[in-house]
């Protein structure tokens, strides 16, 4: 049996993999670095946390990294979804920036998080455009 989305959906677990897969990748990334992955937080603990209308990222990722720190919401495009259905999606987050409502996910740690969108060469192409 699939696991259902939040619309009701069957939805892939290849995208469950591919969140794995990216985490397994970043933790590799800054492995004997002075720093490295100070904690990730996933899409079904997001969903849980997140008010009605917010965005629910794949991840979002606190690191460390030579002194500096940073958050990351994690928007994973598989290009499953319309070209149109991404755009209103960023258009979801842009808002959520502006109204500083990813408080509710950061709470206490005083830094602004930054989107990071990981899509496929055809995607990322339509989206610098």
């Amino acid at each position: 049996i699939k696991p259902k989305d939040r619309r009701g959906r069957q939805s892939a677990p290849r995208h469950a993999l591919e969140v794995a897969d990216l985490r397994v990748a970043l933790e590799l990334a800054l492995d004997g670095t002075p720093g490295g992955l100070v904690s990730w937080t996933g899409e079904r603990e997001l969903r849980a946390l997140a008010k009605p209308g917010d965005p629910v990222p794949a991840g979002f990722i606190h690191w460390q990294l030579r002194g500096r720190e940073g958050l990351v919401a994690v928007e994973l495009d598989r290009g499953t979804e319309s070209f149109s259905t991404l755009v209103r999606k960023l258009d979801v987050y842009d808002s959520w920036w502006r109204k500083r409502r990813y408080r509710t996910l950061v709470a206490g740690l005083g830094l602004k998080p930054r989107l990071a969108v990981v899509a496929g060469e055809t995607r990322a192409r339509q989206l610098a455009g």
